[in-house]
């Protein structure tokens, strides 16, 4: 039927008309190859980033037009041909103002109705700017004083982590495991960390990484390989997407400080309890001989004295008084202090 076919040959039209007005307000560069090689659709996105028009492409092949990055988008394409999974990788090419842009490439199969694959989809996503930041920041971390390193979990067949690679560490902490940059960059955990501390430290990295909560390591005592003086670290590890950071800060001054305040204190402590003792015994060994004079003192005020010797004794036994007086106070001050008043 010539108008059934019209019809459906106007609808695939519209319908394909909807998909690249779709693409086109897509973020990425959208792409689809057939079996050869052959640019068959391209967005907006691309093209503008290349500065190329969609009949400079469309029937190209990538080495016709960029030649550069053929070898890799030719490999990846016929991954995803032959075993029908997609791949990705990440490529760079020159945009229309000529400056270097990184992207992220996504390839993916696309099957005819009998499932046989006969083009490739892609997805290129610029990372250009990431890829600058994640520069910067490991040119800042290179210049921490502090260990700093990035890992990544290894896994068994079973999904278990059973080590760590190290992904990223600046020179402090080469110095510190006293390596060479080379054997410490790529290297796992356990055939690098310190071996007193390794099993501690794979505990921690496991636990953090499976619950996401940052963790504080026990103090790390070791000598420094660069002085060779005695060094305390500090080690806070956090999870950071599906990687561990560890970011180690030394902390030998505060914590001698702190044993320095720690002594004092003890110390002033001792002393004030021997003060004390000391107040306390004095003031015992003082009311005794005290408390004898001010007995025979009242002994004397019954006797039969003259009024001098009255007087006289009425002085020795209001004398005697005050001093006990103050001995009494001396003793409640020494209780105060001891904690028993």
């Amino acid at each position: 039927d010539v108008t059934e076919n019209m019809r459906l040959q106007a609808a695939l039209r519209e319908s394909e008309a909807r998909l690249v007005a779709f693409l086109d307000h897509a973020p990425a560069l959208v792409s689809l190859k057939d079996s050869e090689g052959r640019f068959r659709l391209v967005n907006r996105r691309f093209t503008e980033a290349f500065g190329l028009s969609p009949e400079d492409v469309i029937g190209r092949t990538t080495r016709e037009i960029f030649p550069h990055a053929a070898d890799a988008a030719e490999a990846a394409d016929e991954q995803v041909l032959t075993e029908g999974v997609g791949a990705s990788l990440e490529q760079s090419i020159p945009g229309i103002d000529g400056v270097v842009r990184d992207y992220q490439v996504l390839k993916f199969p696309l099957r005819r109705a009998d499932g046989q694959v006969d083009a490739v989809g892609t997805i290129a996503t610029e990372i250009t700017e990431r890829q600058q930041l994640a520069l910067w920041a490991a040119q800042l971390f290179d210049a921490f004083e502090a260990p700093v390193g990035l890992y990544q979990p290894v896994r068994d067949a079973d999904g278990e982590v059973v080590d760590f690679v190290r992904n990223y560490a600046n020179p402090r902490l080469g110095v510190i495991l006293g390596r060479p940059m080379s054997e410490v960059i790529g290297a796992t955990l356990r055939r690098t960390s310190l071996e007193a501390t390794m099993d501690m430290v794979f505990q921690a990295f496991s636990r953090v990484l499976e619950s996401g909560e940052p963790e504080r390591l026990p103090d790390i005592e070791l000598t420094d390989p660069a002085t060779g003086l005695p060094l305390i670290l500090a080690v806070r590890v956090t999870r950071v997407g599906e990687h561990v950071a560890s970011v180690a800060q030394d902390v030998t001054q505060e914590r001698a400080a702190e044993a320095a305040i720690n002594l004092a204190r003890t110390e002033a402590e001792s002393a004030s309890r021997a003060k004390s003792e000391f107040l306390s015994r004095m003031s015992h060994e003082l009311r005794t001989p005290l408390n004898a004079i001010l007995g025979f003192g009242q002994l004397l005020e019954l006797e039969d004295l003259t009024p001098s010797q009255h007087e006289s004794v009425a002085h020795i036994a209001k004398a005697g008084r005050h001093l006990l007086g103050l001995i009494d106070e001396v003793l409640d001050i020494s209780r105060i202090e001891s904690g028993e008043l």
